[in-house]
């Protein structure tokens, strides 16, 4: 999230001092998110930026690229080691259903069984870590029965039932096409916001699938600025006619 409000404070500054400020807060950003070995947290990174390479956020030119060539050569001479092990004790953990990956098939998978006994309503909303020992005993070992679900839409799923979730997809397919649509906006200031806040909602989203981020107030933050959004584009659709229309004042002279 701060990269992405760095980019975009980089694009409206022309000062070379305040560029290079967020060309080293980009980089410094990049470098902690590596550092913490997070595996979702760097598909994201990279994720993100080939979006807004396809998007043609960057700006023309080349100076966007030296500094990604950058920070791509300190991530692999920094954390290659520890990204490669990583990456193969993922593979192990999938095989044999253990480690971190395990762990989340066996909290999905409690989900579930709480989603079959309530498939409406859900079991309740926060309930998830409180009910886990009972339709996980068999799954998880005994000091993992206090987590979370460690992912948005299964958390959403056990514990307010399918109308919960149909209501959260609903809510979060609205501000995505309205943060979407304000991005093709002629005016520049509010079609970058716009797609700032488009990426961060997207981050929350796809983070979502391996940790549970369905309370956080930034994601809903971005969730409020597509409606915002939507209400600019409404308005100014409506209002788009009436300044199209042919002056009657003319009309009424002759």
């Amino acid at each position: 999230r701060q990269r992405q409000m760095c980019i975009r404070d980089r694009q409206e500054i022309n000062k070379p001092v305040l560029r290079l400020i967020c060309q080293v807060a980009t980089i410094i950003t990049m470098i902690g998110v590596a550092a913490t070995e997070s595996r979702t947290g760097l598909i994201l990174v990279f994720f993100i930026l080939l979006l807004m390479l396809v998007s043609g956020r960057f700006n023309r030119g080349s100076r966007w690229f030296l500094p990604l060539l950058l920070i791509t050569i300190i991530l692999i001479a920094v954390l290659p080691t520890q990204y490669l092990e990583l990456l193969t004790s993922s593979a192990y953990d999938l095989q044999e259903g253990t480690g971190t990956v395990g762990r989340r098939f066996g909290l999905w998978q409690a989900g579930w069984r709480m989603f079959m006994d309530f498939p409406v309503h859900g079991i309740g909303i926060g309930q998830f870590p409180l009910q886990l020992a009972q339709y996980g005993a068999d799954l998880l070992p005994p000091d993992k029965l206090v987590l979370g679900a460690h992912n948005s839409f299964v958390a959403v799923l056990s514990e307010t039932g399918l109308v919960g979730l149909i209501l959260f997809l609903a809510t979060m397919l609205s501000g995505l096409v309205s943060l979407w649509r304000a991005h093709h906006l002629d005016q520049f200031p509010i079609s970058n916001l716009a797609f700032t806040w488009f990426l961060v909602l997207m981050v929350f989203l796809l983070g979502g699938l391996t940790k549970s981020d369905q309370i956080d107030k930034m994601m809903w933050a971005a969730v409020g600025v597509g409606a915002g959004m939507a209400g600019y584009l409404r308005s100014r659709s409506e209002n788009a006619p009436e300044d199209n229309q042919p002056s009657t004042t003319v009309t009424a002279e002759y």
